[in-house]
């Protein structure tokens, strides 16, 4: 994320060259904005009458640029339960049921007219389960396999926290799949938790279900709804997977499912 605080610190009286911070977070632009403003109105009282344009500016800079420091530390913390930079699909709990609740949009740079923007590098996507070709042409942005546990002969899905193009592979442990017959029939069915995140269409969410054979992705249904099942009939026998992919342009909390 690049942050253009020119403007901010012009507030103070003070005119520096363009300051440019790039870190890979999620801080709310507004957020910083708003205590960036709020450091130097503090500053501003505190030398009252005397207050100058022109005293110590470049103490003043280093102090607003602490703040900046401090909130990007501050987003590194909040990513670190989720096992570092959030990427691909986690589960969630009670340490970082807040990421759920923080709304989440396309990321945006500041950049002077005629700047070009850096290419940003993405994670590499392996996976364990999908094929290298598959890989290669793979849909979404990242693949993540998620553990259900069998209870009662039902396999349960725990809650999940996906962002957009996330894939999440369903598997037992290890990492191995279900075990079919050709003509077996395995179904799959979860709801959405449309509540905890403000920005979620309380009409249904976009995802597409299907199933993982031989390694390859086979699409099942596309659709926008609250809750989704689907059931894949064996053309052969083998093992199988489910996989879901989140097609809305932000998060997509699955709150509980089975597959059996």
């Amino acid at each position: 994320m690049k942050i253009n605080i020119s403007k901010m610190v012009e507030h103070a009286g003070i005119y520096t060259d363009e300051i440019q911070i790039e870190e890979d977070t999620e801080v709310n632009k507004n957020k910083i904005r708003q205590l960036v403003l709020h450091k130097i109105n503090e500053q501003s009282a505190g030398q009252g009458k005397h207050f100058s344009r022109k005293r110590n500016p470049s103490a003043r800079i280093a102090s607003i640029i602490a703040v900046i420091v401090a909130l990007m530390t501050s987003a590194v913390v909040v990513n670190a339960a989720t096992g570092g930079k959030f990427f691909g699909a986690i589960l969630l709990n009670d340490e970082n049921r807040n990421i759920a609740k923080n709304s989440n949009y396309a990321s945006m740079e500041e950049a002077t007219i005629g700047a070009s923007i850096p290419k940003r590098t993405s994670p590499i996507v392996t996976s364990n389960i999908l094929n290298e070709d598959q890989l290669k042409s793979l849909p979404g942005n990242s693949v993540t396999p998620i553990v259900v546990k069998e209870k009662s002969g039902t396999y349960k899905i725990p809650e999940v926290l996906t962002n957009n193009g996330d894939i999440v592979i369903f598997t037992k442990d290890n990492e191995y799949g279900w075990q079919l017959n050709e003509g077996e029939k395995l179904t799959i069915h979860y709801a959405l938790d449309l509540e905890t995140n403000k920005n979620s269409d309380k009409a249904g969410e976009r995802m597409e279900i299907g199933f993982v054979h031989n390694g390859a992705l086979v699409k099942g249904q596309f659709n926008k709804s609250k809750e989704f099942s689907y059931t894949i009939t064996a053309p052969e026998a083998g093992e199988y997977y489910f996989y879901i992919e989140n097609y809305s342009a932000g998060y997509i909390i699955i709150s509980s499912g089975s597959i059996e």
